[in-house]
């Protein structure tokens, strides 16, 4: 009789976990792969991208310049901050956007006409 009472005390049930910890643990979870995916990802792409930006912007006439699609050129015309004109040799030219300009391979020194002689 006293061995079947003390049985049943060491049938303990498991805790049994809060939903409410389980809810607020994957919601932290989430939030951090959001801050993880923002340092790892966005944030190198949009300085990336402004970076490119800031390289097309300060493109002047004279500039020797790579597309996208590996055309070499000299920038012999700036129309707009979308399109400029690209000489690819002696009286040929090209429209390109300025957004597939992928590097300046060397900046015409900028002309200071105002120097002192």
């Amino acid at each position: 009789m006293f061995a079947s009472v003390a049985i049943a005390d060491d049938q303990t049930t498991p805790p049994v976990a809060d939903n409410n910890s389980l809810a607020s643990d994957s919601i932290v979870f989430m939030l951090m792969m959001v801050v993880f995916a923002y340092f790892l990802m966005i944030r190198p792409n949009q300085k990336r991208l402004k970076e490119h930006e800031n390289m097309t912007k300060s493109l002047k006439k004279g500039d020797k310049v790579v597309t996208g699609g590996g055309i070499i050129g000299t920038v012999s015309k700036i129309e707009d901050d979308k399109i400029l004109v690209l000489e690819v040799a002696p009286e040929v030219k090209i429209r390109i956007m300025t957004d597939t300009i992928s590097e300046v391979l060397n900046q015409t020194p900028v002309s200071n006409d105002n120097k002192p002689k």
